[in-house]
């Protein structure tokens, strides 16, 4: 019986593994572009908090993007009637950048 699971486990990993990225049909705008800035707030192997950066990146990115959409999702909630209650960093710092956009909509973990 082990023998059978770890034959089927390793088969779900091997179709897993090849399993290929969808793509768009067509382009997302007219030139065929289309934008991501994807930030992370620990660097150096973690032992670098740069949150300022990433902070600054992201109004950065939001002021100079003419995009009629823009979507901005993180691990954290910001606000949470969950048991993990409200993000104070991320109320404090991220939120009021997000409020400058024209639509505001906050998509957390679901």
């Amino acid at each position: 019986m082990d023998l059978l699971v770890f034959i089927a486990t390793i088969s779900l990993c091997l179709v897993a593994s090849s399993s290929s990225l969808q793509r768009f049909d067509k382009s997302p705008k007219k030139d065929g572009s289309l934008s991501f800035l994807v930030i992370g707030d620990w660097g150096r192997k973690g032992t670098y908090n740069q949150t300022k950066v990433a902070d600054q990146d992201v109004d950065l990115a939001l002021n100079q993007s003419r995009a009629n959409w823009k979507i901005v999702v993180g691990h954290h909630t910001i606000k949470s009637a969950g048991e993990h209650g409200v993000t104070n960093e991320l109320e404090k710092q991220l939120l009021p950048i997000l409020e400058l956009a024209l639509q505001f909509f906050n998509l957390n973990e679901i």
